[in-house]
């Protein structure tokens, strides 16, 4: 499987359909913890937690 060993993703995605189809399909092709967020301080914060 392509995914490796991740074991979660963020979605920035600002549409709740678009949201939910791409966490869908993330799903589906392995057990992923999908977060969604608009949130670019969010994305910036998990970004520096992941690489410590």
């Amino acid at each position: 499987m392509f995914l490796g060993s991740i074991k979660s993703i963020l979605i920035v995605e600002d549409d709740l359909i678009n949201f939910c189809v791409s966490s869908k399909i993330s799903t589906k092709r392995g057990e992923l913890d999908v977060k969604r967020t608009e949130n670019v301080e969010e994305i910036i914060k998990n970004s520096q937690r992941e690489r410590s």
